[in-house]
C-alpha cells in the first residue's frame, strides 16, 4: 500500500550546465561519473576532509569524538558564513562508524556540496549511501552530494592536494590539535593563492568536476 507520495524535486535536474574540458590536470581537486544531484558551486572557501586512510586506523573513541567536531567546524561563524564542501570515507551519517562519520543533519547544514568517497585502500570496500541518510533534508537546501572512486580509472582525484595542503583546523577549533592527522580543514584561497574551489555537475551527463577557479 503507498502510504505517501509526492513530487520530488533533484537539485540542477531542470538545469542545463556545461563541464568545462580544458581544465589543467593540477587545478582539477576530483572527477565523478556516479552523481546524483547536479547544479554549479562557486567560491567554495573551505573544504573539511576527512582522510579515509586515516579513519579507517583510526581508535573508536576517535571515530565516536569526529562527528562532534565536524558540528563544531560546521557552526563555526567563518565557515557557516561562506561556502564549504565537506569530503569523507564511505557514507556521511552513518550510524556505524566504520562505515562513515557518524553525524546528524545539524552537524553538516551549512555544506553546500557534501562528497562521499568509495576508497578500497582505506581497509573497507567502498561502500557510499549518496547522501540517503540526509536525502530529503539535502533536496531541500539544495546540497549537492557527489560520490568519488578514486581507485575507477573514470575519475580523478588529486591526493597530494587533500594530503598536503596547509591544515587550518587548529586555527578554527583550538584544542583539536590531536585530530589532525584524520581531519583536515583546508582554507582554499590561502593555500592557493587567492582562487576557489568550484563544482560542476551535470545530471544529464552523470559527471561532476572539483576545480581551482579564480572567479569567486
Amino acid at each position: 500500500n503507498v502510504l505517501q507520495c509526492r513530487p520530488l524535486f533533484m537539485p540542477g535536474a531542470q538545469a542545463s550546465v556545461e563541464i568545462k574540458e580544458d581544465l589543467s590536470p593540477q587545478d582539477v581537486l576530483f572527477r565523478s561519473n556516479r552523481m546524483i544531484s547536479g547544479g554549479v558551486v562557486s567560491g567554495i572557501r573551505y573544504i573539511i576532509y576527512v582522510d579515509p586512510a586515516a579513519y579507517s586506523r583510526s581508535s573508536m573513541d576517535t571515530k565516536m569524538a569526529l562527528g562532534r567536531l565536524v558540528g563544531k567546524l560546521n557552526d563555526h561563524p567563518a565557515i557557516a558564513e561562506g561556502k564549504v564542501m565537506m569530503v569523507g570515507p564511505g557514507r556521511w551519517g552513518s550510524s556505524n562508524i566504520e562505515l562513515g562519520v557518524n553525524v546528524g543533519y545539524a552537524d553538516i547544514d551549512n555544506a553546500a556540496v557534501l562528497v562521499e568517497i568509495g576508497m578500497e585502500e582505506a581497509g573497507h570496500m567502498p561502500d557510499v549511501s549518496y547522501g540517503t541518510h540526509f536525502f530529503q533534508d539535502l533536496v531541500e537546501q539544495g546540497i549537492i552530494f557527489l560520490a568519488v572512486y578514486p581507485d575507477d580509472p573514470a575519475s580523478a582525484y588529486n591526493r597530494d592536494f587533500f594530503a598536503t595542503a596547509a591544515n587550518a583546523l587548529s586555527n578554527l577549533v583550538p584544542g583539536a590539535e590531536d585530530f589532525e592527522q584524520v581531519i583536515r580543514v583546508l582554507d582554499v584561497p590561502a593555500v592557493t593563492g587567492g582562487r576557489y574551489a568550484k563544482v560542476i555537475a551535470d545530471t544529464t551527463n552523470r559527471t561532476a568536476v572539483c576545480f581551482l577557479d579564480s572567479a569567486t
